[in-house]
């Protein structure tokens, strides 16, 4: 089943729950831990997506005001999927964002807080694992203590029933997506839900491809190329897409 009429979707968020009330039980996304095909994979369904992103969506939507930026902070996996859409369920701007690495701390931690300057968000999104990490980096940078941390691997099931769809726009920024740093600081790039349909309805016109894509994707799903032509795609063809780290290829 392939997309047609553009003009049916305002929002990502329409988009997934299109995909979970047609084809609730349809698997999305396999994600390979280890980067091994022999492992068996973490799965979503189109169904399973929703859901998490309407249970984390409700948690954002009392604790943010809409609109607020919120620091999309995971490692390459589901739960990364989860908080992204999480965040627009909740109708607050997704800022997705490399995790630290603490074997090269001296160069993760400088970009991560000029993004965190730059975009002025108070919530992270994270996972229990990855705040323990950060946790132990309070002392040097206090500023990662003056924010709210939530974590969304040990949310309650069952809170998604509160969950009710922001009102967001076509022209709403959907997320920032911050440049490498390489160069300079980061900057941020803002991209609306228009945007981002708009540039899925042209690649699908290249690709040529419906609910049969099937992809393979070890590209960085904190860049365009992984989330929007990998992840994103995906979604708005209504196929299927594994993944891996980018470090395990």
């Amino acid at each position: 089943m392939s997309v047609s009429g553009r003009e049916h979707f305002v929002t990502l968020i329409d988009l997934l729950q299109h995909r979970a009330q047609r084809q609730p039980e349809a698997l999305a996304y396999r994600f390979l831990p280890s980067g091994d095909i022999a492992e068996s994979p973490l799965t979503r369904t189109y169904g399973e997506l929703a859901e998490r992103a309407g249970l984390i969506g409700a948690r954002l939507a009392a604790e943010a005001q809409p609109g607020d930026n919120v620091l999309v902070l995971y490692p390459p996996g589901l739960d990364y999927l989860e908080g992204f859409f999480g965040c627009l369920a909740g109708g607050v701007v997704a800022v997705p964002a490399y995790p630290p690495d603490l074997t090269r701390i001296e160069r993760s931690m400088p970009r991560l807080t000029s993004i965190l300057s730059d975009c002025r968000c108070r919530i992270i999104l994270t996972t229990r694992a990855l705040y323990a990490v950060a946790e132990s980096l309070f002392a040097l940078y206090p500023q990662l203590a003056a924010l709210r941390w939530l974590t969304t691997d040990d949310l309650p099931t069952g809170a998604a029933a509160g969950w009710r769809a922001p009102e967001t726009h076509a022209d709403d920024l959907a997320f920032l997506q911050y440049t490498s740093g390489s160069t300079g600081d980061p900057k941020g790039v803002m991209l609306t839900h228009r945007n981002l349909l708009d540039n899925l309805q042209l690649m699908q016109q290249v690709v040529q491809q419906g609910a049969d894509l099937n992809m393979v994707l070890w590209l960085s799903l904190y860049h365009d190329m992984g989330l929007i032509g990998g992840l994103l795609q995906t979604l708005y063809t209504g196929g299927r897409c594994t993944f891996f780290s980018p470090l395990d290829f």
